[in-house]
């Protein structure tokens, strides 16, 4: 059962993921992009451990 929950834990991250960084990259105005990514990145290494690579 926790390998089940981990492989859709995973299959979860793979889609919000790219998606997140996506809507970073087309939303935010160009003079702020570098500081949104940063913050994108920030959470990743904080809520999934270094898993966002």
């Amino acid at each position: 059962m926790l390998m089940i929950a981990r492989i859709l834990q995973g299959a979860g991250t793979g889609v919000a993921l790219p998606l997140m960084f996506n809507i970073i990259l087309e939303q935010s105005p160009r003079s702020r992009l570098g500081l949104l990514m940063g913050v994108g990145n920030m959470v990743c290494a904080r809520l999934d451990r270094g898993r966002c690579r």
